[in-house]
């Protein structure tokens, strides 16, 4: 999909981003280095301009007895290494800092040994704390560094945190019929997983969680604990977010959006589950763009034309050669 983004004149017409954030299986190599360089050539457009950050996945990650979550031949046996070779990220708390400005040599080099099983970290971009998590990896040891990165978090600063990792904690409508045995897992990973994160996401209040892993867009209420906001919170909440008043809002958990319509072949979604599900899209492949200000933080949805844009999104609204599909702005929190 990336590739398919670019023609002969450049980047889409769209406003500049300030960063991509790609949430694993960036390349389905499975062991193969040229679809690295392939990866590679594609987003090159992008990666020269801006911070290209990414997450592992499954198709990275995953072999059996290797010490990944799920235990599957999904890397092809590259167990982690190509692409923690190809996509250095920031070191995790507290390696980073415990790597003195005199003595970065040998024990950086360590520190980057120790990383490549331990891909997990959190960055500043402008307004936002971006914390990636690994689903392929053990969830204990990520806990308790999510907690004390989370609790860290200068909110005067960064009002809003955003947490991504490849597989969802909320997801709805896999298709089972051939791969049966895989439906459970997703959601018995799903499951394990908000049981792990979710009291730390409450705690600290986190705004947004981006996933990937199934190839649709799908995106939750406010949810905690399988649950959605109350309803009277949940009609004000889109009142406000449909008049753009900005007004603090009470906290109700935050919103769960798979983001896997990058450009490999979808998943079909089967049965939603509407009642946790605000609106789900399998028929098309896109991007989301996420801009943020003091007092919002707004998410798009967007099909460029070149994609192909399915008759049922005509009536949509438009920016300069893409449909934006899926639209949603959240007012900052009251946290005082």
């Amino acid at each position: 999909g990336i590739g398919r983004l670019v023609n002969k004149d450049g980047l889409l017409p769209l406003p500049p981003a300030h960063l991509v954030l790609h949430i694993g299986d960036l390349s389905y190599a499975k062991g193969y280095a040229a679809e690295w360089d392939a990866l590679s050539d594609q987003i090159e457009p992008l990666a020269r301009g801006v911070p290209y950050m990414t997450a592992i996945g499954n198709h990275e990650r995953d072999w059996p007895d290797s010490g990944s979550n799920v235990g599957h031949e999904d890397s092809g046996g590259e167990c982690g290494v190509a692409y923690a070779a190809r996509f250095p990220m920031p070191l995790p708390m507290p390696l980073a800092a415990s790597l003195s400005t005199s003595a970065r040599g040998a024990k950086e080099g360590a520190a980057r040994v120790a990383q490549k099983n331990r891909p997990w970290y959190s960055f500043d971009q402008g307004l936002v704390h971006i914390a990636v998590l690994s689903s392929e990896h053990p969830a204990a040891e990520q806990v308790a560094w999510l907690q004390a990165d989370l609790k860290a978090v200068n909110r005067n600063a960064t009002p809003w945190i955003i947490v991504a990792q490849h597989r969802p904690m909320y997801v709805t409508g896999i298709d089972g019929s051939a791969f049966a045995w895989r439906k459970g897992e997703d959601y018995d990973v799903a499951a394990q997983m908000r049981q792990a994160y979710e009291a730390v996401l409450a705690r600290w209040r986190v705004d947004l969680v981006l996933a990937g892993h199934h190839h649709s867009y799908q995106r939750t209420c406010p949810i905690l604990n399988m649950t959605c906001a109350p309803q009277v919170a949940a009609s004000r909440r889109t009142q406000r977010r449909e008049t753009g008043s900005g007004a603090h809002l009470e906290y109700h958990g935050p919103v769960h959006v798979i983001v896997g319509m990058g450009g490999y072949a979808n998943s079909p979604i089967m049965t939603p589950a509407a009642h946790q599900f605000v609106f789900t899209d399998s028929l098309h492949h896109g991007f989301s763009r996420i801009s943020a200000t003091r007092q919002n933080l707004t998410f798009e949805y967007l099909v460029p034309d070149v994609l192909g844009a399915h008759a049922s999104i005509t009536s949509k609204p438009r920016e300069e050669g893409c449909t934006i599909l899926d639209h949603f702005v959240m007012p900052v929190q009251r946290l005082h």
